[in-house]
């Protein structure tokens, strides 16, 4: 008779580091799906990381394929004691390819991606990554107690953009605390987010389609904003705004941020007072497992939502010299061009 499965963990503490430099980044050159490697800098960015994260229990470690990622998580992973755990690769979390700009030095100005030719488009983009993000947090069994699981993801400057910034964060699936500011994505900066796992019934979980195939996006537990997000999303977005709005006015910010700020919230408050059975059915529409069930699970933010307790930290880097400035950068620090193609 085989062992009974342990529970699922109730939350998982997730570390998404960005590769280490590349001779690429230094040249201001778009990479995409270009298999490059880590420069000398990116590989003691790559050491020093691990290092950092040496005292920290890693349960798993996922990674890019492409080289300049894969070289990164297996400099975490050396640093971890002997239970470290094996590299897992996964396509999902590649960079976007960008086509005919791939190896072309990055120019800046009014280049447009999405009609590039060999052009990775934003949505089926983004659903690449809301697909490996759905697989991640969904798990077989109900949680008991408060496990925490901790995983390590290791990818690219714009596929983290854009699962933080098209999926995660305007969907409300994770808020920002105000002590958090958003930024770039650097080479091995950390983002460290506490998500709430998504508990699904073992008759599900059993089937051949897993919680993040593509043929079920519509119906995904964490949606891109293009799909659609649930309604009961909105509506906390909707008494977010109302708290911020509260702030700003007993803040000195300023008065424009203010007034926009305000008519958001108006414009709102006057669709719901018109319509109070469309408000109802918006709270009703909440976040939903693969198999039906509403996700019950909180961790302090509400069901089904997490938090970012860290945006794109480099502290851990401080010990290395800052790079040479390119020439063509006008005085900037080294960027990911890749992030910058819009």
């Amino acid at each position: 008779m085989s062992p009974k499965p342990a529970p699922p963990p109730t939350q998982l503490r997730v570390l998404i580091v960005r590769h280490g430099e590349t001779r690429e980044n230094v040249e201001r050159i778009i990479q995409g799906q270009l298999d490059t490697d880590l420069n000398e800098r990116g590989r003691q960015q790559a050491a020093l990381t691990g290092h950092f994260l040496a005292p920290v229990h890693i349960d798993r470690i996922i990674t890019s394929p492409l080289r300049r990622a894969a070289d990164t998580a297996k400099a975490i992973c050396a640093h971890q004691s002997s239970s470290r755990p094996e590299l897992e690769y996964d396509d999902r979390l590649k960079e976007r390819a960008f086509g005919v700009l791939q190896g072309k030095v990055y120019t800046g100005g009014a280049t447009k991606s999405e009609d590039t030719e060999g052009i990775e488009r934003m949505q089926p983009f983004s659903e690449r990554l809301a697909s490996f993000w759905n697989d991640l947090v969904t798990r077989e069994g109900k949680a008991t107690g408060e496990k925490t699981e901790t995983v390590v993801l290791v990818s690219h400057g714009a596929a983290i953009s854009a699962l933080m910034n098209q999926v995660l964060v305007p969907g409300r699936y994770c808020i920002v605390p105000p002590t958090v500011v958003p930024s770039r994505f650097w080479n091995c900066s950390i983002t460290e987010l506490l998500v709430p796992v998504i508990s699904t019934s073992a008759a599900d979980a059993s089937t051949t389609v897993s919680p993040g195939d593509l043929s079920r996006k519509q119906h995904w537990s964490v949606r891109p904003i293009h799909l659609g997000v649930q309604g009961s999303q909105f509506v906390l977005d909707h008494e977010l705004q109302k708290k911020l709005l509260e702030r700003a006015k007993s803040s000195a910010t300023t008065t424009d941020a203010v007034d926009q700020l305000q008519a958001l919230v108006d414009k709102t408050e006057s669709e719901f007072q018109r319509d109070p059975q469309g408000r109802a059915q918006l709270e009703a529409d909440t976040i939903k497992a693969p198999d039906g069930s509403t996700v019950e699970n909180d961790i302090g933010y509400g069901k089904a939502i997490g938090v970012v307790e860290q945006w794109s930290n480099v502290d851990h880097l401080k010990e290395l010299e800052a790079p040479p400035t390119p020439a063509s950068s006008n005085g900037a620090s080294n960027v990911n061009v890749d992030e910058l193609v819009k």
